[in-house]
């Protein structure tokens, strides 16, 4: 018998046709239908992560049902996967699919990280479900067995299944009608008891029942998971290129996913509009939006939705820009405007967007309000130009009395230091500007800056502990990157500038390199006495089998892995190498193999192992060193690889690794 349903599965056209065209199919047993797929069928007990017994319970029995429901039924009549059997492959195709692509996600979305540990159980479960039963309405819709009487029987009938059965598609059947049938047969596979588990987390029950009657927007990620999961088993079986499939969210562009964000804030009404204090101002074409508060809102949904985005609002800005979802003023990203709406007025930091990009469809864009002006600072452009000719500067008449009442109640060497501080701000660009020209608001922005720099020399030490080095980097799969040479800007002469105006910027630049020094001083200190630490400690070992660990867990695995050869070294495409300084770890990529592997977030393992205090710092005070790696044969340009350093493997970790790469060096 298990020779015929192996020919089944392999067979010709030919043989798919004959079986098509009313041979009758005698029902078979559960396991005889599983038998070609124990391979898949283990690789998915081992994703789950759970014992056998909890596994034959919750995993390994409504599959045996579901085989046992619709036996050699095919996916499609014409399409993918259609030959008898075929839909019984898909299934376990796309399961395997969506459990692999879920350890790659953050569920539930937007929880801090121990409640993602206590719920990772039941949401991998969720998945599983919506997997195996994405098509399970096709039975009821699309493809009917049919006994030898004529009848069709489907999961609805009352009567049993037919022992012997044809195969027979329904004509009338309309396209994706089965996805909004599940739920009518969830609980034949299901056991209440089970049912009563998912309901205790009330987001996990209304995502799975929002799938099973097809409202895939409302099912959200793990509805994204299971589409691209199903995507890459028809493209698999139609011969298409899977990877591609796969890697599709991988390359979508940070500016797109920060885009669409933006968009679904408003359209939820996550962002006030157009009121006193509101974060977004309309002014005829154009949306003006709070830098701070969008950016802030834009990267919290984001990591509510599961997605990576970089900490540093710097490095969102300047994606935007380069990909001009921003309007640029001059080179730069932030505009300064000052906002009336009737007798109200503030003075904001915005960045500037057609509404045509905020609002795509015209009806859902906000009405006009003719109360609200937002009018712009000088744009760069504009900047440049009184730098060129500062006599068409003209200082308005009440910024003129504010500069003089302030210079009279503030100590002359705090309006001394607010001047010196004001150049740091633009760092390349001198403002070639009279004091008088300058107004008091930058005095004030510029002495905020300052205390921030004296703040940043006493917290020094702390914020080693803590800073997060791989927070910007891009969401790619890649380790190396080419080193592109800087371009500084050329230098202004002192012939350049006249003699007042040189004075005032040399004191600017040697406060500021004053503070520099110090911070640069308190920085270098505590990365020394990080490195002093780390290196003494190299003699206490640390238990690495700590279950509660993100990161003692990554090195546990990590250990294992070089040690069995599962994790190979020293290969330009390798992810660790043995370097004359230590071990060296490929970040983020290894931390994301960690995650793909085990399950686990690889954002906490990484946060984790700087806190076992096995890795180096750099004299910055990063976690982030730079090597570069040569080919051996010399035929092309070096490249440059990132990532942690950890020394004496030998003693820290129990690695005896004698094979250095000598292609590898380190860079500054």
């Amino acid at each position: 018998m298990l020779n015929i349903v192996k020919k089944i599965f392999s067979g010709s056209k030919s043989r798919t046709s004959s079986l098509m065209d009313g041979k009758k199919i005698n029902r078979q047993s559960h396991d005889i239908l599983l038998k070609p797929y124990s391979d898949e069928l283990n690789e998915i007990y081992e994703l789950t992560g759970l014992s056998r017994e909890y596994f034959g319970h919750l995993y390994l029995a409504p599959l045996q049902q579901y085989a046992e429901a619709i036996q050699l039924l095919p996916a499609s009549e014409a399409h993918h996967h259609s030959q008898p059997g075929g839909m019984l492959q898909h299934t376990i195709e796309i399961t395997l699919n969506a459990l692999k692509l879920r350890r790659g996600q953050i569920l539930p979305p937007g929880v801090i990280p121990e409640e993602v540990e206590q719920r990772k159980d039941l949401w991998t479960y969720v998945v599983f479900l919506c997997a195996l039963f994405h098509d399970i309405g096709k039975v009821i819709t699309d493809v009917n067995q049919v006994d030898p009487n004529g009848k069709k029987w489907s999961l609805l009938s009352k009567a049993s299944a037919p022992q012997k059965y044809e195969i027979k598609f329904n004509p009338k059947r309309k396209h994706k009608f089965h996805e909004k049938l599940p739920a009518f047969v969830l609980f034949k596979f299901v056991k209440p008891s089970t049912l009563e588990w998912i309901m205790r987390d009330d987001e996990a029950f209304y995502v799975l029942i929002n799938f099973m009657i097809g409202d895939h927007a409302e099912a959200g990620v793990v509805s994204e998971i299971v589409q691209k999961a199903d995507q890459a088993s028809v493209v698999g079986n139609l011969g298409g290129d899977v990877s591609k499939v796969t890697a599709k969210q991988a390359q979508r562009p940070l500016s797109e996913r920060i885009l669409r964000t933006i968009q679904t804030l408003v359209t939820e009404d996550r962002v006030p509009i157009n009121r006193r204090g509101a974060a977004c101002y309309i002014d005829g074409d154009y949306a003006y939006f709070v830098v701070k508060r969008l950016l802030d809102d834009v990267k919290e949904r984001m990591r509510q939705d599961g997605q990576s985005v970089p900490d540093r609002n710097d490095r969102l800005m300047d994606e935007l820009q380069q990909f001009e979802v921003i309007e640029a003023n001059g080179d730069k990203a932030i505009w300064k405007a000052k906002v009336f709406i009737d007798d109200w007025s503030s003075d904001l930091s915005m960045l500037k967007m057609k509404i045509s990009k905020v609002w795509p469809n015209i009806d859902n864009r906000p009405e006009p309000n003719s109360s609200i002006k937002v009018v712009e600072a000088e744009s760069g452009n504009e900047a440049e130009e009184k730098k060129k000719d500062p006599q068409k500067v003209q200082q308005p008449v009440k910024e003129k009395e504010s500069d003089d009442k302030k210079s009279s109640t503030k100590a002359s060497s705090k309006s001394e230091v607010a001047k010196k501080a004001d150049t740091a701000q633009t760092k390349t660009e001198i403002d070639s500007v009279s004091e008088q020209s300058s107004p008091p608001e930058e005095a004030d922005d510029a002495l905020d800056e300052l205390n921030e720099l004296d703040e940043a020399i006493h917290s020094a030490v702390d914020n080693l502990e803590t800073k997060d080095d791989d927070s910007d980097f891009e969401d790619d799969y890649g380790i190396f990157d080419d080193v592109p040479s800087p371009t500084l800007p050329k230098p202004e002469t002192e012939t350049q500038k006249e003699p007042a105006q040189v004075s005032e910027v040399s004191e600017r630049e040697q406060v500021m390199n004053e503070v520099m020094e110090k911070t640069k001083g308190a920085i270098g200190g505590a990365v020394k006495q990080h490195n002093d630490q780390v290196y003494q400690s190299s003699e206490i070992p640390i238990d690495f089998n700590n279950p509660d660990s993100a990161g003692a867990q990554f090195i546990h695995w990590l250990v294992k892995g070089i040690k069995s050869g599962d994790i190979e070294i020293n290969r330009p495409s390798n992810r660790v190498h043995m370097v004359e300084e230590g071990l060296f770890l490929a970040s983020p990529a290894i931390f994301r193999q960690f995650g793909s592997e085990t399950g686990q977030s690889w954002e906490k393992a990484q946060r984790e192992v700087s806190k076992l205090k096995i890795n180096l710092k750099t004299q910055k005070g990063e976690n982030i060193f730079k090597y570069e790696i040569h080919s051996s044969a010399g035929r092309s340009r070096p490249k440059v690889i990132k990532g942690y350093l950890i020394p004496n493997p030998d003693k820290k970790l129990g690695l005896v690794i004698n094979s250095v790469n000598e292609w590898m060096k380190q860079i500054p």
